[in-house]
């Protein structure tokens, strides 16, 4: 299966040629729509900057020195060893595949959605969806993410912009 996934997404030089992921992102939540940009690189590094009305009001990132995040009102804060997990997990990014394309359409774990802000862990389903080529890798544009026991909508992410290989400087992920 991680063949056919291989070779439905482009191919393992493509996959592999690509070293920095740096997107983006609309996410809707129940209660809230933010914009973000979310950039990781193969060697394990990740940021995610929220922004509202072009301001931004929340930042979490996994850099050298460890997991971390920041507010405006409580500036930074290390992430629990849990929230640093979740972050380095995101960065890897298990899925399992659909056997028709060998894409990914959706995936399970029993995880928090947000641990640093409700750690308390459920059962989540991620489903994969709106498929397009960047650099000659097909990445999904739509994730959904539901509680499996109510079947709510935790959170959708839309996919606006994908560059891959930008420049990214390692101070990018550290603390201010």
């Amino acid at each position: 299966m991680v063949e056919l996934n291989t070779a439905a997404r482009g191919g393992a030089a493509a996959i592999e040629a690509v070293r920095v992921f740096d997107s983006d992102i609309r996410i809707v939540e129940p209660e809230f729509s933010v914009d973000g940009r979310y950039v990781a690189t193969r060697d394990g590094r990740m940021r995610v900057d929220i922004l509202v009305g072009g301001e931004r009001v929340f930042t979490e990132a996994l850099g050298p020195s460890g997991g971390w995040s920041w507010t405006p009102d409580q500036g930074v804060a290390p992430a629990s060893p849990r929230g640093a997990a979740a972050l380095r997990h995101g960065i890897e990014l298990p899925f399992k595949l659909h056997p028709d394309t060998g894409l990914i359409e959706r995936d399970r774990q029993l995880r928090a959605l947000q641990v640093d802000v409700d750690p308390v862990p459920q059962m989540i389903e991620t489903e994969y969806s709106d498929y397009r080529p960047v650099g000659g890798v097909l990445f999904p544009h739509r994730q959904v993410e539901r509680a499996v026991a109510s079947g709510e909508t935790l959170a959708t992410v839309s996919v606006r912009a994908i560059r891959l290989n930008a420049p990214v400087k390692d101070a990018h992920f550290l603390a201010p």
